[in-house]
C-alpha cells in the first residue's frame, strides 16, 4: 500500500542523471542529424566559396566586404576543409552540431556545481531541444559557433554570480572574447552579460573592481579583430539591411521566445514552483536582456537572427522556477523531460509543415522558426536529374532560369554534377552577379527552361525579368521543384 500512496523517489545520482543525459543527446542526434544533409543554401554557398575556399587565411582576416564573413568561423571553415578527408554537406557541417553538444555538456556539468543534478538535467534538456536554435546551429555559418559560445559565456556568468569566480571567469572571458570575432553584433550579448554581473555587484553591495574590469575587457576585446580593416568594416556595417519594422521584429521575437520555452511554461505554472523569480538578483538575469533587446530592436530593427545568442537565457527559467525537491519525484522528472521533448517535436513539426506548404506555393520563408532551405534536397536532386537524363534538348541556344534565392545553391550542385554554368541565368536578382547576362529582348532567340515550385510563379518571374508573357509547359520532374520549358 505504501508504494501506491507515495511516489517513487529517485536519487540525485551521477550514474542515473548521466544515463538520462546520454539518452537525451541520442534523441537529439536522431532527430537532427538529417539536417546536415540538406542542400547548401544561398548564404552557405557564399561562406563556402568566398571563405572556405579562400586563397589564404590572410584573405579572410583582411576582408570584410560582406557581413557573411563571420571571420573566426570563416577561418575555422578554411582549416576544416583543408583537413577534411571527405567533402560533403554532412561532414562540413558536423563540427557545428558537435560543438553545440559540447557547449550543452559544459553547461550541464557546471550547473551541477551550483544546483542538483536533476535540476541541471531538466535545464540543459530544455536548451538542447530548442526548436529555434536547432534551425541555425547546423548551418555552415557562424551562428552555430556563436550560440555555443553564448552558452559557455552564460555558464561562466552563472558561476560568477554564485561565487565560483575563477572557473566562471575562465569560461566567461574565453567565450566573450571569441564571440564578437565571429559576428560583431555578438558584442550586444557579451555586454549584456557584463551588465548583469555589474548590477549584481551593486545589488549585493560588493565592489570587486578587478572582477568588473576583467569582465568589461573580455566583453569588448574581441572587436580588436576589426581594427586592421576598420574602414571596410564600417562601410559594410553601415549598409546592412534589417527587418521590415520594429513592431514586427518584437512580435516575431516574442513568438520565437514562447516557442523556445514551449509547453513547459504551462506545465510548471501549475505547481512545483518556488519563489526564486521574486529575487531581485535573479530578475536581473531576465529583465536586463529583455530591456536591451527591446531598445536595440526599436532603434533599428535588425534581422532577428542577431538575437539568437540571447535565447539560452530563456532556458534558465526552468532552472530558477522549479523546486529541486519536486524533480526528485520520478514521475515529475520524467514528465518534465517528456513535456520538453514533446514541445520541441510539436513546434518543429508544425513549423516544418508550414514551410513545406509555403515552399510548394513558391513562397520564401526565412524566420527564426521557418527557413525555405531547411530539410530541402530538391535543388541537388533536380540538378542531377536534368544532367543525367539530358532533359534540356535543343538544336539552338539554351538558357536555364533559376530564382535568386535558389540560384547560388543550384549553381553549386550544377557544377558539381558537370553542368555547363554558362547556360544558367538568375531571375529576380540584380547587379553583376545576379542580374541578367543579356538584354531581355535577346532571350527570344533561346530555348528557355525554368525551375519553380509552381507554374504561376515561373511565368510571373519570367514576365518580370524578360518583360513579356511566356507560355510554359511542365516536364517530368523528380521533385516538387518542377522543370518548365517554353
Amino acid at each position: 500500500m505504501s508504494d501506491k500512496k507515495n511516489p517513487i523517489v529517485i536519487s540525485d545520482s551521477k550514474k542515473h542523471c548521466h544515463g538520462i543525459l546520454a539518452l537525451i543527446v541520442l534523441c537529439f542526434l536522431l532527430l537532427n542529424l538529417p539536417l546536415l544533409i540538406s542542400n547548401l543554401w544561398f548564404d552557405e554557398c557564399v561562406s563556402l566559396w568566398d571563405y572556405g575556399f579562400a586563397p589564404s587565411l590572410k584573405a579572410i582576416f583582411g576582408s570584410y566586404n560582406a557581413t557573411n564573413n563571420h571571420i573566426l568561423y570563416s577561418a575555422f571553415l578554411y582549416v576544416w576543409l583543408h583537413v577534411l578527408p571527405q567533402f560533403n554537406e554532412f561532414f562540413i557541417r558536423l563540427p557545428n552540431l558537435l560543438f553545440y553538444i559540447a557547449a550543452c555538456a559544459i553547461f550541464y556539468r557546471e550547473l551541477t556545481t551550483i544546483s542538483s543534478r536533476v535540476l541541471a538535467l531538466v535545464t540543459v534538456s530544455h536548451l538542447i531541444f530548442s526548436p529555434v536554435l536547432i534551425n541555425f546551429v547546423y548551418q555552415l555559418r557562424g551562428y552555430g559557433f556563436s550560440i555555443s559560445l553564448s552558452i559557455i559565456a552564460l555558464t561562466g556568468m552563472l558561476l560568477i554570480l554564485n561565487g565560483k569566480r575563477t572557473r566562471g571567469l575562465v569560461l566567461f572571458c574565453s567565450a566573450s572574447i571569441l564571440m564578437p570575432m565571429i559576428i560583431p553584433s555578438n558584442l550586444l550579448y557579451t555586454l549584456t552579460l557584463f551588465i548583469i554581473i555589474g548590477l549584481h555587484q551593486l545589488l549585493n553591495k560588493t565592489k570587486d573592481i578587478k572582477l568588473i574590469g576583467i569582465c568589461l575587457f573580455s566583453s569588448g576585446a574581441g572587436m580588436i579583430i576589426y581594427l586592421p580593416i576598420l574602414s571596410k568594416f564600417l562601410k559594410t556595417i553601415s549598409g546592412t539591411q534589417g527587418w521590415d519594422s520594429a513592431s514586427g521584429l518584437v512580435s516575431h521575437l516574442g513568438i520565437a521566445a514562447v516557442c523556445h520555452l514551449g509547453l513547459f511554461i504551462i506545465f510548471i505554472a501549475i505547481k512545483f514552483r518556488n519563489d526564486s523569480l521574486k529575487d531581485k538578483s535573479v530578475l536581473l538575469i531576465f529583465l536586463s536582456p529583455l530591456i536591451i533587446v527591446l531598445i536595440t530592436a526599436l532603434i533599428k530593427a535588425p534581422f532577428p537572427r542577431i538575437y539568437l545568442s540571447f535565447f539560452p537565457i530563456i532556458s534558465l527559467i526552468p532552472f530558477y522556477y522549479l523546486k529541486e525537491t519536486a524533480l526528485k519525484n520520478n514521475a515529475f522528472l520524467y514528465g518534465s523531460l517528456f513535456i520538453i521533448f514533446l514541445s520541441h517535436y510539436m513546434v518543429s513539426r508544425f513549423a516544418d509543415s508550414n514551410e513545406l506548404a509555403a515552399r510548394h506555393n513558391a513562397e520564401i520563408k526565412q524566420t527564426l522558426l521557418q527557413q525555405y532551405y531547411k530539410n530541402n534536397t530538391d535543388i541537388s536532386t533536380s540538378a542531377k536529374y536534368i544532367i543525367q537524363n539530358k532533359v534540356m534538348q535543343s538544336s539552338g541556344k539554351i538558357k536555364l532560369f533559376i530564382d535568386f534565392h535558389y540560384f547560388l545553391s543550384f549553381k553549386y550542385y550544377w557544377e558539381q554534377f558537370g553542368g555547363d554554368k554558362s547556360i544558367l541565368e538568375c531571375l529576380n536578382g540584380s547587379g553583376k552577379l545576379f542580374g541578367l547576362k543579356e538584354d531581355p529582348a535577346a532571350y527570344a532567340n533561346y530555348k528557355i527552361y525554368i525551375l519553380s515550385y509552381t507554374k504561376d510563379h515561373a511565368q510571373k518571374s519570367l514576365k518580370s525579368g524578360l518583360g513579356k508573357e511566356i507560355i510554359l509547359k511542365a516536364l517530368p520532374s523528380p521533385t516538387e521543384l518542377t522543370i518548365f520549358e517554353r
